[in-house]
């Protein structure tokens, strides 16, 4: 029973250096993708609200069919 609590203790601080070393850059990957997804959003609402008119038109003109 005490070698394989110390093979789990051993596994769970390899994982954790492992974990320290891949951190920052998990952390630079994370920050980059929630840039480009903030400036998506940002896009998609802009062409939104630029086309409202157009689409409430076009909305209103097809509902009836």
């Amino acid at each position: 029973m005490e070698i394989f609590l110390k093979k789990i203790v051993l596994f769970i601080i390899k994982n954790v250096k492992l974990a320290k070393k891949t951190g920052f850059i998990l952390l630079i990957i994370f920050l980059l993708i929630s840039i480009i997804s903030g400036y998506l959003v940002f896009h998609y609402l802009d062409l939104f609200l630029v086309n409202f008119d157009d689409i409430c038109e076009y909305y209103m003109n097809n509902k009836s069919k």
